[in-house]
Formats: structure tokens, C-alpha cells, sequence
């Protein structure tokens, strides 16, 4: 199993989920390995309760298939990619334009104290960290916005975009610039400049997309 750190901890079942994400996404899990119940939850020592839990959110998620005896790894590829970014570019820019809209002051300390703690694991390379509040920048942004639909729809994919952040930001060999365009992105949603903000969230989430192709035609690691 990987040893990459999970993002985000839970139940028995979300853990477990957390793990065959990473291997699945990491592809320390190949497209068309077999995945059966009861050998999870021996290796796991659970019982078969969260293992079928966790495997019915991984089927949610598309990365596994359930078969007549088992399920099977589907794996992530460059189409799944782009249906998840494309999916995500669409969320946030309908979250950025509903900001501009709000008619109440707007509290945006959440999003600076994530940008904050960018900043800071920037500063020492730790891009862990760094993916670790990359996400609850974004996340923050949905929060704020008035459409609770979208924030659950974002709720849904975000576990597989945790993992995804991993992948692509240990590829910054510097994280700096990378926190300087959320800088950007947040200044502009903050001032209203709606335009200016759909740009940097295009060029964000495209320059995202390319380092994630490019992780999965990386040999395992």
C-alpha cells in the first residue's frame, strides 16, 4: 500500500476508501486488479462492513467496478482527467461569479489563513502541506459562495482531488508561484474583478491538468 499520508482521516470506511484511492491513483493499484472483500479486510483487520462501504464510495467515484464476484480496479485515465477538471472549472467559476453577486459583506479569513499556511510550506518545500491547504483554500471558496448544491457537488469530488494534489504538486520542484496565482485568484474574487478571476482559475486549474497527465505516464515510484 502507499505511503503517501491521507489528507483526510474519518471513519473505518472513509480511511480505507482514503487508501485504495491513493494506490489507485498513485497506479500502485492497476487498472484491472482484482479487489475482494474479504482479503481487504483481513489485510485491514476490519470487518466487512467498511470494506463494502469503502468500495461502494470508490464506485461512486469511478476509480473501481463492481463484477458478479468482487469489483476491479478502473483506474484513472487522461479522459478522467479532463471530466473532473472540466467538472471543477465549472463549479468554481459559477462559485466566483456568485461571490460577485453577494449582497452581504463577505468574511474571507478562511481563504487568507489557507493562502497564509501556502505560504509557509512553500517557504520550507513541504508540498504535502502545501496540498493540504491548496485544497482548503478552494474549499473555502465554495463555503462563502451562496450555492449550497454546488458546494455539495464539490463535497463529492474533493476526496479525489486531495489525492490528485499530491501527485501534482510534488512535482513543483519550487511552490511559489503556485501560491503567488491563488494570491492572484483571491485578490481578484475579492475586488469583483469576475473576468480577471475566471482567467486565473483557467490557467490555475489547465496548468493543474497537464502536471496530473504528466504524473500518470510517470513510472510507479
Amino acid at each position: 500500500m502507499p505511503d503517501t499520508p491521507s489528507i483526510r482521516v474519518g471513519s473505518l470506511g472513509d480511511r480505507l476508501a482514503q487508501n485504495l484511492r491513493i494506490a489507485i491513483i498513485r497506479g500502485d493499484l492497476a487498472p484491472g486488479s482484482r479487489l475482494i472483500e474479504g482479503a481487504l479486510a483481513s489485510e485491514y483487520d476490519l470487518s466487512r462492513g467498511p470494506v463494502r462501504d469503502a468500495l461502494r464510495v470508490l464506485i461512486d467515484e469511478h476509480l473501481v467496478l463492481p463484477e458478479r464476484k468482487g469489483y476491479r480496479v478502473r483506474g484513472i485515465s487522461e479522459a478522467d482527467v479532463d471530466e473532473l477538471y472540466g467538472v471543477r472549472g465549472a463549479l468554481e467559476a459559477l462559485v466566483i461569479r456568485s461571490l460577485s453577486d453577494a449582497e452581504e459583506p463577505i468574511d474571507w479569513t478562511e481563504a487568507e489563513r489557507a493562502l497564509k499556511r501556502m505560504r509557509q510550506a512553500a517557504d520550507v518545500g513541504d508540498w504535502y502541506e502545501f496540498a493540504r491547504h491548496d485544497l482548503g483554500f478552494h474549499t473555502s471558496l465554495y463555503r462563502l459562495g451562496p450555492n449550497r448544491r454546488a458546494e455539495s457537488m464539490w463535497n463529492r469530488i474533493e476526496p479525489t482531488f486531495a489525492v490528485v494534489l499530491q501527485q501534482t504538486n510534488r512535482q513543483d520542484v519550487d511552490l511559489h508561484p503556485s501560491m503567488h496565482d491563488h494570491a492572484q485568484l483571491l485578490d481578484a474574487v475579492r475586488e469583483g474583478r469576475v473576468d480577471d478571476a475566471l482567467e486565473y482559475l483557467e490557467e490555475h486549474l489547465n496548468g493543474s491538468r497537464r502536471r496530473m497527465k504528466i504524473a500518470l505516464t510517470e513510472p510507479r515510484r
